[in-house]
C-alpha cells in the first residue's frame, strides 16, 4: 500500500545541448576553413534535409582536396588519384581491411567501412576473358 505522503516522480526535463566554448571555437574555425575552400573552388556539399547546426566538420582536411562532403559524422574529403593523401588512404585501407569486406578502419580522424563496390559489366567481361585459355591476348596462330 502506497503512502499518502510518498514523493511524486518528477518528469525528465529536456536539456539543451550545450557545447563548451572550446568546442564552439573549434567548430567555427573548421567551418570558416571550409568556407575559404569553397571560395577557392573546392566543391563543399551537405546532405539534403540536414540542418547546418547538426553538421560536425570533424577530421583533418588536407591540401589538394577536390571536394568535401559535410555530414553529422564529420567532413569527408576526396582527393586526386595520384596525390599524397590518396596514396596514404589506400595504404591505410590495405592495412586496415586487407582482402576482407567486414569491419572498418580510421584515417585522418574519421571512420571508414571496408565494403567494396560491386564489379561493373565491363570488369566482369574482362575477368571472364582472362579466365579463358590464352587470356586477353590474340592467338598467334590458328593451327
Amino acid at each position: 500500500m502506497a503512502s499518502m505522503y510518498a514523493k511524486k516522480k518528477k518528469k525528465p526535463v529536456a536539456k539543451k545541448e550545450k557545447r563548451s566554448l572550446l568546442g564552439r571555437l573549434k567548430r567555427k574555425a573548421k567551418m570558416s576553413k571550409l568556407k575559404r575552400m569553397h571560395k577557392r573552388g573546392v566543391k563543399v556539399t551537405k546532405p539534403k534535409g540536414v540542418p547546418r547546426k547538426e553538421l560536425s566538420p570533424k577530421g583533418k582536411i588536407r591540401k589538394g582536396a577536390k571536394k568535401v562532403l559535410l555530414t553529422k559524422g564529420g567532413a569527408y574529403a576526396s582527393y586526386g588519384k595520384k596525390s599524397k593523401p590518396a596514396k596514404s588512404f589506400r595504404a591505410a585501407f590495405k592495412a586496415g581491411c586487407g582482402d576482407s569486406e567486414s569491419g572498418s578502419f580510421s584515417w585522418d580522424g574519421r571512420s571508414y567501412s571496408c565494403k567494396r563496390a560491386k564489379p561493373s559489366k565491363k570488369q566482369k567481361a574482362v575477368r571472364r576473358m582472362k579466365a579463358l585459355p590464352g587470356g586477353l591476348k590474340e592467338p598467334r596462330s590458328y593451327s
